[in-house]
């Protein structure tokens, strides 16, 4: 399993200890190669024709795939003269950004509330954003993750007030969740 650190500093002390290392070809990394790899499985969201209620992904670049990697493929549209995917999302800030600054991609973003993943299958939308945290609720849905906008995290915040009235605790549950981690 991949060593999980939270201090960029760490991180970066230690990939360029790897680097070093395997530039000068120490005896204890003397086999390593270093590779840039996809993490992930990359595709698209595609149907068979506009009636096809059962979406399905063509992956374009399989997960752990060593890069610089390309593929092409050719996708048509589900309908006459469609511009654009529709993107369903309760983020709509955040869909818009990524699509028209990141992908440089004009969508039609709908905002929706409530189970997002039903978009794609009722035909509100080609594709969704939404948080994933397993991805089982996409795949119970017969949907993927296509592509991974931004990481997340949880944060604990403590008032200081609250901190102090109630320090014993809170330390403890801040105890508890590091012994989970």
């Amino acid at each position: 399993p991949p060593l999980i650190l939270d201090d960029p500093d760490t991180i970066v002390a230690r990939g360029v200890g790897v680097c070093a290392g395997i530039k000068e070809r120490s005896g204890e990394i003397r086999d390593i190669v270093m590779t840039d790899v996809c993490p992930f499985t990359l595709g698209t969201s595609v149907v068979n024709d506009d009636k096809d209620q059962n979406p399905h992904m063509s992956v374009m670049i399989e997960r752990n795939s060593v890069l610089p990697v390309s593929r092409s493929d050719r996708f048509y549209t589900t309908r006459d003269n469609q511009e654009q995917i529709r993107v369903a999302t309760k983020y709509p800030a955040i869909a818009k950004d990524y699509f028209y600054n990141q992908k440089h991609q004009t969508v039609e973003i709908i905002k929706l509330n409530g189970s997002i993943e039903l978009a794609p299958l009722v035909g509100l939308s080609e594709v969704i954003v939404d948080i994933v945290e397993t991805g089982s609720t996409l795949r119970e849905n017969g949907l993927e993750v296509l592509e991974e906008i931004m990481p997340l995290s949880a944060r604990m915040v403590v008032n200081q007030v609250s901190m102090k009235m109630e320090h014993r605790r809170i330390s403890a549950l801040i105890q508890e969740l590091k012994d989970l981690l």
